[in-house]
């Protein structure tokens, strides 16, 4: 009988330059790309951003000594804004309008250059999604027990989320926000309470976004009676609030009055709002009778639905540091105005934690997917090289139900350009109470295959129903 021989395969050329030199050149391009392109962003888009009002007042008031809430600030903010797109010189361009200590944060900005200023804001901006995202995977992997994964699928679809792109297109903040509070939530699970509860002091540079959000980590914490996270954030909060009110003494009337007024002319709503006004225009358009006065009527009972939903998802799942902060972000989204589409970019923390939880993740001590160098790596069908397919096509199912959502958004965007703010908000509503009806991540899973696969089922033993 015949003995088979193993053939041995050649050692690759250059092991060094493919697995260390070439990576590290690939990545160094990527970033050089990625600046010359955001550098290109900021020059075409000028003034027309939402960081030139927060630069000027700054720079005045640095450079000037004049207060930035003043009005002769704010007329010089919409002179040097009359060229934004669909809007003149108008009442819609605001002033400083922002608390002021956010004037304290961008103090290194206002003393470069706007161009210059806004080319490195648009990089923060991306960092920060990539930051936040990469530590919401992180701290998702550590609550749920789940060994560490590789977290640049996830960074991918994040930077291409199309609330990021909002965000990076029109200068704004909530990318930041997005990594303050997932950087919190990172920095608790790691047992770093005193200085999670400090970096979530940094969300506040948007209240709005960071009301609910910031309140739910802080809720939790006082219920698990997490002394040090409440006293650290209350620290930092009053240590940003005292120096703001050190260099600006009359800021908190200036701010809430250019607050009411922005709210009085962009007619600022949530997504609770915006669902009503779409039904009572559905009905308009139908010939039904004019329902404009149910408005708020309706608007109470989109809020008291989206709350019944969220509390519905929160009582059926694990209840951990990240569904709390889930749990906020959607109530932020569904009842605090205003609702626009980068502010969306908060919906990251349940889409990455979902994603997180329903992909397959290599089993303790199994080693990684074979390949096809792998000696054990068959060629006939069904063996191998089918459950490393399959394990990979698991993988990659939650990533494409995503990327179709988004391309959905961004055709809807063209046609509905206000009506699409709520596409996101309701499908991530809906994946919250309908994956915490089925799927709890930390509860026991079946092993599909055999160890050489090295992954699990995605399935739960039983429903989180029954517990």
């Amino acid at each position: 009988m015949m003995q088979s021989v193993a053939v041995a395969r050649p050692a690759p050329r250059f092991p060094l330059l493919r697995r260390r030199l070439l990576p590290f050149l690939l990545m160094a391009l990527a970033i050089g790309l990625d600046v010359v392109a955001t550098a290109a962003l900021a020059r075409a888009m000028g003034t027309a951003n939402d960081l030139f009002p927060r630069w000027y007042g700054t720079h005045a008031w640095l450079v000037d000594g004049r207060d930035p809430y003043s009005q002769a600030v704010s007329d010089a903010i919409r002179d040097a804004m009359g060229g934004v797109p669909g809007e003149p010189t108008s009442a819609f361009v605001f002033g400083f309008v922002y608390p002021a200590y956010v004037a304290l944060l961008l103090t290194p900005l206002a003393l470069v250059p706007f161009e210059h200023a806004a080319t490195i804001w648009l990089l923060l901006a991306q960092l920060g999604v990539g930051l936040g995202t990469f530590f919401c995977w992180r701290a998702a992997e550590r609550e749920s027990a789940l060994p560490a994964g590789s977290a640049a699928g996830a960074i991918a679809m994040a930077v291409l989320f199309p609330a990021s792109l909002f965000n990076l297109l029109f200068g704004q903040f909530a990318a930041l926000v997005f990594a303050a509070v997932a950087a919190s939530w990172y920095l608790v699970s790691r047992g770093s309470v005193c200085v999670a509860g400090a970096v979530l002091a940094l969300a506040l540079v948007k209240p709005s976004v960071a009301l609910l959000p910031a309140t739910t980590l802080l809720t939790r914490a006082l219920y698990r009676r997490d002394w040090r996270f409440v006293l650290a954030w209350a620290s930092a909060t009053a240590v940003l609030l005292a120096a703001s009110l050190a260099a600006i003494p009359t800021w908190p009337a200036s701010f809430w009055g250019s607050t009411v007024d922005y709210a009085r002319v962009a007619s600022a709503t949530s997504a609770a709002g915006l669902a009503a006004t779409v039904v009572a225009s559905l009905a308009g358009n139908a010939g039904v009778a004019d329902v404009t006065a149910l408005r708020p009527g309706l608007t109470a009972l989109f809020g008291l639905f989206a709350g019944l939903a969220v509390l519905a998802g929160w009582r059926r799942s694990a209840r951990t540091t990240g569904d709390a902060l889930a749990a906020g972000v959607l109530l932020g989204a569904w009842l605090v105005p205003p609702l626009y589409e980068w502010n969306s970019v908060l919906l990251l923390v349940p889409l990455v934690l979902w994603v997180r939880r329903c992909s397959p993740h290599p089993l303790p001590g199994a080693g990684p997917l074979p390949s096809e160098h792998s000696p054990a790596f068959p060629t006939r069908e069904g063996g191998t090289r089918g459950r490393r397919l399959a394990a990979h096509l698991r993988m990659a199912r939650p990533y494409l139900v995503l990327a179709s959502a988004a391309a959905v958004t961004i055709v809807a965007v063209v046609r509905w350009p206000s009506e699409s703010r709520l596409i996101w908000p309701s499908l991530v509503l809906g994946g919250w109470v309908l994956q915490r009806r089925t799927v709890v991540a930390v509860l026991p899973r079946r092993v599909e295959g055999d160890a050489a696969g090295g992954y699990v089922a995605v399935g739960p033993e039983r429903d989180v129903a029954a517990l």
